[in-house]
């Protein structure tokens, strides 16, 4: 009910089904993974990576239905100028880097219309949940996928862990190949390292992003608990709020991350702070004040002992906040320099490899703090963008101080509104199976049904509750939103692809209410109306991208299917020497599929085996040419793509020799790609084709090369190493230089060792730089 006792007006049906549709592609984001690369994030001929997840044709279709969404949600219901105003200057700054000519211009436009799709879907849920009956629908429904969540996590803990690592284990080499690593090399010990540690992570990749998760559904089944016992009769109410906090807290156990505990006992904070000034009388005046100061806490406090612990510096043993320390540092330069149109949703790493500080070891691409984040990549569209960020914040901070009330409105069928609330779930779990088809097996189906079971469980709660305590259940999110938006300060929950989009909705969720909107005009006027456009222009522009996105990833996956017939023969035979292959398999039958796949006999010995998967693989190699030339041609000069297609030329172009039609072409396509992208990774990468083709008439021009790679990246120790080697019989006096600088870069590594140079390359390094 109203607050003059008129029961509030039915939410059109065509808001509730943007509103539906918003939440569905939030949930179904957060539950499937994200893969920006089909197929090629690592070597295909080496290791089989299934295609699994959301991929860039996937996604960017998920952002223009989620613009479209909100575009109409905007245009039907007034919202907030703010809102529509950041929105404006937010599309301004993604279009630009979406249409811009860059060798990242597609990582660009992929996470950047995924960060736009999402602020539109903050606005658009902000607007509708004026209508209490849609405030309950969306609170359902962000709540009801956090058990999909938690036993993905726990599965991932329990079961896939140690499956994981025992893979590893068993062909290490081959994996590291796959990834181009070296054995000892830092990247493949930091990747050993993160994986022998069992870790949560649900589909973000991220153990900080999942723990933010769970803090949230523990807060939440906190929160809900109380009015969840007023009514003693209802046991779903018990057993849902129940639930939800121990799957939270089980989320956090198995994340084994500290900001997750720690945005856990903020929202066990703003809670406890609720419920004592609630109590008390104060006027609107004063409730704003305290939520003002609320949201600065939430949103400063951990930027302010980022800060502290960085003016302590390396005295203290503590590394993980000084490092983001390091991360603000390095954003502040950037976005000094950067600060009209920022470097890009996905540049940052190559701009903090020049900015960071001496003794920063990691080169990130996240500052791990949304402000900071969006600024340095989007510039003034990211500072707009945290403008709405932080109005989202004091919504929520607002909410969590407003006088208890009860009623949530007409009396609806809790199971009306309850088949809605679920049509979200059962999206994501069917889409989500639909995209993991490949390493389905029974048991995650049957932990996909049960999970959503619980969340149907955890949904009827929330509606249960919303019918007969709304206000309370407002401050449960809302001290659960606070607790994120806190987190997000040092965590990245709020820029990665698979958390924005529900972290944003329940912020909007949150932030509004139709105490806090009461008085603002429902009916958008014809000004609101065009300013609210702007989603849908952002939309219709990805929509041009998608015929390129598709033609490209077509192509991509196609390239893949040819080339994973040879590591499925690897990993056949390597299985056998390791007496861990199926059954059904033999070394005849293996001899036999390889003959049918070439359409000639294979000679049943190792050294007929061998030479037949050398065949296949220069069949496939030819094949995966010509599908990887066409992704290149359907986006012109995308550095990953590029990089593929090169090292498959310069394989194939070692063969007759190192001048050779496939090697020039592979020289060219580097050289090419760096002079476009200009990072230090796209030099490097030019350096190795030219020395891999001819290391010694290509010898200057690869110094040339590392040169400007150094010079982009001046605290990574490995260019100035192969500097060193590379300069040593013709110029010793140089090759001395560059060693001192290796060893020097290397002792600012000192902060992880794993990022060290090893010990037999160190003892080089000291040679050549004393001149021994």
């Amino acid at each position: 009910m109203m607050r003059d006792g008129s029961p509030p007006a039915t939410a059109p049906m065509a808001l509730t089904a943007c509103l539906l549709v918003l939440l569905a592609i939030a949930c179904i984001r957060a539950t499937c993974s994200h893969d920006p690369f089909p197929g090629w994030s690592g070597d295909p001929f080496e290791v089989i990576n299934p295609i699994l997840g959301i991929t860039p044709r996937v996604g960017l279709m998920l952002d223009i239905v989620a613009l479209l969404a909100a575009g109409a949600t905007l245009v039907l219901e007034r919202a907030r100028p703010l809102a529509l105003g950041c929105l404006i200057v937010a599309s301004a700054s993604v279009l630009f880097h979406a249409l811009a000519p860059s060798a990242n211009r597609l990582e660009d436009a992929m996470l950047g219309f995924t960060w736009l799709s999402g602020l539109a879907s903050a606005a658009a849920v902000m607007t509708s949940c004026r209508r209490p009956e849609l405030r309950g629908l969306a609170m359902a429904c962000l709540a009801g996928i956090l058990p999909l969540l938690a036993f993905k996590g726990l599965h991932q803990y329990f079961v896939e862990h140690r499956e994981t690592l025992d893979a590893f284990l068993a062909d290490r080499e081959r994996f590291l190949a796959a990834q181009g690593w070296a054995p000892g090399s830092p990247m493949a010990l930091g990747y050993e390292r993160r994986i022998s540690q069992p870790e949560a992570t649900g589909w973000f990749g991220l153990a900080n992003v999942y723990a933010t998760m769970g803090a949230a559904s523990l807060v939440v089944g906190l929160g809900i608990l109380v009015p969840a016992f007023i009514r003693p009769s209802s046991v779903s109410k018990r057993s849902g709020a129940v639930l939800l906090a121990v799957l939270g807290g089980a989320m956090l156990g198995a994340s084994g991350a500290k900001g997750g505990y720690a945005a856990a006992l903020v929202g066990a904070l703003v809670l406890a702070g609720s419920a004592f000034a609630r109590g008390r009388p104060a006027t609107t005046r004063q409730r704003m004040l305290i939520a003002a100061a609320l949201g600065l806490v939430c949103v400063l406090g951990p930027l302010v002992l980022v800060v502290a612990r960085g003016l302590i510096g390396t005295a203290s043993g503590e590394l993980s906040i000084l490092f983001r320390w390091y991360y603000l540092e390095g954003a502040a330069t950037i976005i000094r320099e950067h600060w009209v149109l920022g470097t890009g949703p996905a540049g940052f790493r190559d701009a903090y490899m020049l900015a960071k500080p001496p003794l920063a070891p990691e080169d990130v691409t996240s500052p791990h703090s949304v402000i900071f984040d969006h600024a340095a990549c989007l510039g003034l569209g990211g500072i707009a963008a945290g403008a709405f960020f932080f109005s989202l914040v004091l919504g929520a901070a607002r909410g969590c101080l407003l006088p208890a009330t009860t009623g949530a409105g007409p009396d609806a069928s809790l199971r009306t509104h309850l088949r809605l609330a679920a049509i979200p779930l059962i999206a994501a779990v069917m889409l989500g199976a639909v995209l993991e088809q490949p390493i389905q097996t029974p048991a995650m189906t049957v932990l996909r049904i049960m999970a959503m079971g619980c969340g149907i469980l955890v949904a009827a709660t929330v509606l249960s509750v919303a019918r007969h305590a709304i206000s309370s259940l407002g401050v449960a999110f809302a001290a659960a939103s606070l607790a994120l938006a806190s987190h997000a300060q040092i965590e990245m929950t709020l820029v990665n692809p698979g958390s924005v989009a529900w972290v944003l909705c329940l912020l909007g969720a949150a932030a509004s209410s139709p105490e806090t909107e009461e008085g603002f005009p429902t009916t958008p006027s014809l000004a609101s109306r065009l300013t609210a456009l702007s989603p849908v222009i952002a939309a219709l522009v990805a929509a041009t991208l998608l015929p390129r996105t598709l033609d490209w990833e077509h192509h991509l996956r196609a390239a893949y299917a040819d080339a994973i017939p040879v590591a499925e023969f690897q990993s056949r035979a390597a299985s056998m020497e390791r007496s861990m292959a199926a059954r059904e398999d033999s070394p005849a039958q293996l001899v036999n599929d390889l003959s049918a796949v070439l359409a000639t006999p294979v000679s049943a010995t190792s050294e007929g085996f061998a030479a037949g998967m050398t065949l296949l693989r220069e069949h496939k190699a030819a094949a995966c040419l010509a599908e990887l030339d066409a992704a290149a041609r359907a986006w012109p000069h995308h550095f990953s793509t590029d990089r593929v297609l090169a090292r498959l030329l310069l394989a194939r172009g070692l063969g007759p020799g190192p001048g050779s039609e496939d090697s020039r072409r592979a020289i060219d396509l580097a050289r090419q790609g760096a002079e476009r992208a200009d990072t230090s990774v796209a030099w490097s990468w030019y350096a190795t084709c030219l020395l891999a083709a001819d290391p010694q008439g290509r010898r200057s021009e690869a110094v040339e090369s590392l040169g400007r790679a150094a010079e982009l990246a001046p605290r990574e120790p490995s260019h100035a190493v192969r500097l060193a080697r590379l300069l040593e019989p013709v110029d010793r006096s140089q090759s001395a230089a560059w060693a001192a600088r290796a060893l020097a870069c290397d002792d600012n590594l000192r902060l992880d060792p794993l990022l060290r140079l090893p010990a037999s390359e160190r003892e080089a390094m000291q040679a050549l730089a004393s001149g021994r």
